[in-house]
């Protein structure tokens, strides 16, 4: 379950960065 959200919080991150570009 922590992996999952780990990995879920990591996807939000990368929607940042791409938003962020």
């Amino acid at each position: 379950a922590l992996k999952k959200t780990f990995k879920k919080l990591d996807h939000e991150v990368n929607i940042q960065d791409f938003l962020c570009t």
